[in-house]
């Protein structure tokens, strides 16, 4: 926990170490190509055109110390505040159709629940049975249905 608290507290001089080992390894560069007959002056321009851009190396030197998560969730929430006081309506929008999609999700849910899953609020719900009546012909009725339907409860 004392590491991660140092990080957070001490980044001016986290940086700071890190512009020093970048330009100790640049000037370390440039006085070996020194050493090999160029100018100085020369030297020291070659060896950052091979060390190559410091950005990308000072990237990759933040994200081996960094905290992982804990700054990526810190970053979100700074660029979700910056866009919603930049464009509130936006947000409002966004937060309400969100809010709605929920709402109908759950209102189907509930219904869909109660008429196909919740059991029926009699005694004994597995002992009632359909009853079907069609009618064949003109003025003639035969019912079907299962036998246990005349059972009581």
């Amino acid at each position: 926990m004392g590491s991660i608290w140092r990080r957070l507290t001490r980044r001016r001089r986290l940086k700071g170490e890190m512009r020093e080992e970048l330009a100790f390894h640049i000037q370390a560069r440039a006085e070996d190509l020194a050493r090999g007959g160029l100018p100085p002056a020369e030297a020291e321009r070659r060896a950052r055109i091979e060390f190559g851009g410091l950005e990308r190396y000072k990237e990759e030197l933040r994200d081996t110390r960094r905290l992982g998560l804990l700054e990526d969730f810190g970053r979100d929430l700074a660029y979700a505040w910056r866009n919603v006081r930049r464009a509130p309506l936006f947000a409002l929008s966004a937060a309400g159709a969100i809010a709605l999609g929920i709402a109908v999700n759950t209102a189907l849910f509930s219904l869909i629940y109660g008429v196909l899953f919740r059991p029926l609020p009699v005694r004994e719900p597995q002992s009632v049975r359909n009853v079907y009546m069609t009618t064949r012909g003109e003025g003639r009725r035969d019912i079907y249905g299962s036998r246990y339907f005349a059972r009581r409860f």
